[in-house]
């Protein structure tokens, strides 16, 4: 048997594994493509499976913001709101977090989060241009005290 590749996706990390056991190889294959580890849910993807030969990801979009502690119950509702519509409306938006940094000590001064799961990553160049994220964009900029930090990342598709 040649060594068949797996991928093991754990905290949204992705690991390859190299399988060298025939009896191993077929238990991977025939489990439900979750396995339990350590006590981890970890997420199987083969490449000996055809349908993952071509493995399908989604995007994530991540900004950690400073916004200003004096923000508006309006300005706040005015965001959350908008946020909705930007769901509702743009294609490609799977869902839309945003809230409060729950942590003080490694926040970096970064008080508020924003993630975007995208079902493809072309969905970005919809996403990004859209005008109903422009506005969000504008209305950031009233209450932000400096830029964001952004990172794009891919995950496997669900």
């Amino acid at each position: 048997m040649k060594n068949e590749k797996f991928f093991l996706v754990r905290d949204l990390m992705m690991f390859k594994v190299t399988c060298n056991s025939i009896n191993l190889y077929k238990s991977l294959l025939n489990c439900n493509r979750n396995i339990t580890v350590l006590g981890s849910n970890i997420r199987l993807f083969s490449t000996a499976n055809k349908n993952s030969n071509k493995m399908s990801n989604s995007l994530e979009h991540i900004l950690f913001m400073q916004l200003k502690e004096d923000m508006t119950e309006q300005q706040y509702n005015g965001l959350v709101n908008h946020i909705a519509k930007m769901q509702e409306n743009i294609p490609g938006v799977i869902t839309i977090n945003f809230g409060k940094n729950l942590c003080k000590d490694r926040s970096g001064g970064y008080n508020y989060g924003y993630r975007v799961l995208l079902r493809d990553p072309a969905d970005l160049q919809v996403y990004d241009p859209h005008p109903l994220h422009a506005e969000f964009k504008n209305l950031l900029n009233e209450v932000r005290t400096s830029p964001p930090i952004v990172s794009d990342f891919l995950v496997p598709r669900q």
